[in-house]
């Protein structure tokens, strides 16, 4: 077979531009069109992220719709008014009704509603005379049943009966001592109090619309004057996005579902307003691969007569090193081009070696960030529940209470915010356990039992902050949501098999541990604090793979969490908790 022959510079050009500018020219098409993919992928994201924060808005203020109702709920002269068997109170109801909406309006934020009354014979009581209102009987046949706060929209009404475009808050009001419904709550919060909540967040290029359940659009703001009609498609889901058009103007449509009122918040972006910030970066990026394959042509013409001469020499000296190591230097036997290229050859060894050695250092750093960002997570909303309950215990005078609820908080804000280190002890975090339940009877209306039984020789082992009370919360979020009237909670810690255990147990509503779990929001969990599975990292990531949480759970039967730990005794690197101020 005929062998072809080229000389050294022929090959070396071929070499260039084999090997390296037509892969940088494919590459850099590749790049371009991945950029501008990634350019699109930025705008949904982005937009994403602005409509998670507007519907996390409108989700904190009708929260606080929902705090308030909580006051009135539990105001013992609110609800001696609308009973039937104290009708000798000469208790004034629109006065009443008058003086609490003066004196909770600033825990509305920035939302306003009109507040009514309805006791257990259908009079109604408003502090807004002139809003139209739904019949008792409209409202007996809807709502009149036990639970919790409702939502309901215009649309839940017979057309013309209701103002349009209303949002309504619907609680229930009982006595109390006998359990008995007395009344109810009803809030109303307009279309323009709605609006005011999101609309000034908007731009120019985008619409906006509040819908219910249904597909019944209660609010919206059209700024890029187009018709369009959100499809019913998107009302099982959660969030997302998608592209469609409006009057003939594409449109980038993001959609989030505010769970708190059964609502979904749904943005339309006009997508060629949203393009203009990228067309002038595209326009550059690919005047610079332009400019840099012209760059690439030119060295590869030029490039390989300076190679040609020295290469031999080059090759000799990098023989020695074949068979070595890093440890292995070329030696530099000249001070010309070549003895440079050996001095550079050196120094990359170096260099590298410096890399690995930093690597390491780095992952094991990394390593260390992961366990404290893990551990620094704590749930707001579990402060601002506790602080809205002080706030309730204080407002009613009951200052005894309300001073041990503040120590409870200030205990368990030591125990975790102002603790540095990475681990306590089993007993720690049981005192710790016992104020977080403490602040939680404060707004638990139901009977609740808690039973604690702690060997002594696991007391002083050493544990992950923080590792019960995001279980013990998902107990109280979750475990109690079924309505059951008494509620029971045992927590024990034993010792098994040479580890150390503990166990967390509910008679709560269970689940069923095979069925899917429901998709979760970018970002983590919302309402659960730090979560299990978050704390499952912790334990393998601290103690490794044979530890962590075990669940045990079935519909109706409650659940059972297993902590499983090593027996290791904390010396040192945790902060003394301490609640025996309480």
């Amino acid at each position: 077979m005929k062998r072809h022959h080229f000389n050294l510079r022929t090959k070396l050009v071929l070499y260039f531009l084999f090997g390296f500018v037509i892969p940088i020219i494919i590459f850099g098409v590749l790049l371009f069109s991945l950029q501008f993919r990634n350019s699109e992928t930025y705008l949904v994201r982005t937009q994403e992220t602005s409509v998670f924060q507007l519907a996390d808005r409108i989700s904190q203020e009708l929260r606080d719709i929902r705090a308030i109702s909580n006051l009135y709920y539990l105001d013992d002269e609110l609800i001696a008014g609308l009973s039937e068997e104290s009708a000798g109170t000469n208790v004034d109801l629109h006065e009443k009704l008058d003086q609490m909406a003066r004196t909770f309006s600033s825990g509305l934020g920035t939302m306003n509603a009109d507040i009514a009354l309805l006791d257990a014979n259908g009079v109604y009581f408003s502090n807004a005379s002139n809003l139209k209102r739904p019949s008792a009987q409209q409202l007996s046949s809807l709502v009149w049943r036990e639970g919790n706060l409702s939502w309901f929209t215009s649309f839940s009404f017979e057309e013309g009966t209701v103002e349009p475009s209303m949002l309504y808050a619907y609680r229930p009001l009982h006595d109390r001592s006998t359990w008995k419904q007395v009344g109810a709550l009803l809030i109303s919060i307009k279309e323009n109090a709605l609006q005011k909540v999101y609309a000034g967040y908007l731009t120019e290029s985008q619409n906006a619309y509040l819908m219910d359940n249904q597909g019944n659009v209660i609010s919206y703001v059209d700024n890029q004057g187009v018709s369009y009609a959100v499809p019913e498609s998107i009302l099982p889901l959660y969030s997302g996005s998608f592209r469609d058009t409006a009057d003939g103007v594409p449109q980038l449509v993001s959609y989030y579902a505010i769970q708190t009122a059964g609502l979904k918040l749904v943005v339309a972006s006009n997508l060629n307003d949203l393009r203009i910030p990228y067309r002038q970066t595209t326009r550059f990026f690919l005047g610079i691969l332009i400019l840099y394959v012209f760059l690439a042509l030119t060295a590869t013409y030029f490039l390989p007569r300076r190679f040609v001469r020295p290469i031999q020499e080059l090759q000799a000296n990098i023989d020695l090193v074949k068979q070595g190591n890093l440890d292995t230097m070329v030696p530099v036997t000249s001070s010309d081009e070549i003895g440079q290229l050996s001095e550079q050859y050196n120094d990359m060894l170096r260099r590298l070696r410096e890399l690995v050695d930093g690597l390491m250092e780095a992952q094991q750093a990394q390593h260390k960030a992961e366990m404290h960002a893990l551990q620094a997570q704590i749930n707001p909303h579990f402060i601002y529940n506790s602080l809205a309950s002080i706030r309730f215990l204080v407002f009613s005078q009951q200052n005894q209470a309300a001073d041990q609820a503040l120590i409870a908080l200030i205990n368990i804000l030591r125990g975790t915010l102002s603790n540095p280190h990475e681990f306590s002890t089993v007993g720690q975090e049981l005192k710790l356990l016992q104020d977080y339940i403490a602040l939680q009877r404060i707004s638990f209306s139901r009977a609740l039992s808690v039973e604690f039984q702690v060997d002594d020789s696991v007391r002083s082992c050493k544990i992950c902050k923080l590792t019960l009370q995001p279980i013990v919360e998902n107990v109280f979020l979750h475990g109690f949501a079924g309505g059951q009237q008494d509620c029971r909670l045992w927590i024990t810690a034993r010792e098994a098999e040479g580890h150390a255990e503990i166990l967390i147990r509910d008679n709560g509503c269970g689940f069923d541990p095979a069925a899917p779990k429901p998709a979760q929001p970018e970002g983590g969990l919302p309402h659960t604090g730090l979560g299990v599975a978050n704390v499952h990292e912790r334990l393998q990531l601290a103690f490794g793979p044979a530890f962590g949480l075990h669940t045990e759970s079935a519909p109706g039967a409650g659940t059972t969490v297993t902590v499983t730990i090593p027996k290791q005794q904390a010396e040192g690197g945790a902060l003394v908790y301490d609640n025996s101020d309480r």
